[in-house]
């Protein structure tokens, strides 16, 4: 089982490493509508893929919540669905931040994390406090 898991993210590891010389190499000989088309493309499969993980971690959630304890399940189901939405949400924006290191534009990138990062920080002082586990996801 754990050799499969290996192998599993050594694939998905290496469709991640071809999909960003695709974008260096479209980037570098000007070929903007394959660079936009690789990285619909790549938007698009990442987010079924996610999505169906999603959908197949909402299913299972109450079971699998409920080996963590009987009281585990109610609670923390729908804070599972939260992350779950926004995992789905980040899959749906696709590899922006690898088209921004790949196409020379690293500094936006940086700044957008950078301002995420705060953001992040400014929601959990104001959402963990009255919300408590719904506010963490």
């Amino acid at each position: 089982m754990q050799k499969r898991s290996f192998r599993n993210g050594r694939l998905s590891e290496q469709v991640l490493h071809e999909m960003q010389l695709l974008i260096a190499e479209s980037y570098a000989a000007g070929d903007m509508p394959r660079l936009s088309k690789i990285v619909n493309h790549a938007a698009k499969l990442t987010f079924v893929v996610t999505a169906a993980a999603a959908a197949a971690a909402a299913i299972a959630g109450p079971w699998i919540l409920n080996l963590f304890g009987h009281g585990f399940a109610p609670a923390a189901y729908v804070p599972l669905l939260i992350v779950l939405a926004a995992n789905c949400v980040n899959a749906a924006a696709g590899p922006v931040g690898f088209v921004l290191v790949m196409t020379r534009y690293e500094r936006y990138g940086l700044l957008s994390m950078g301002l995420g990062a705060a953001l992040n920080l400014l929601l959990i002082v104001a959402l963990i406090p009255p919300l408590v586990l719904i506010g963490a996801a």
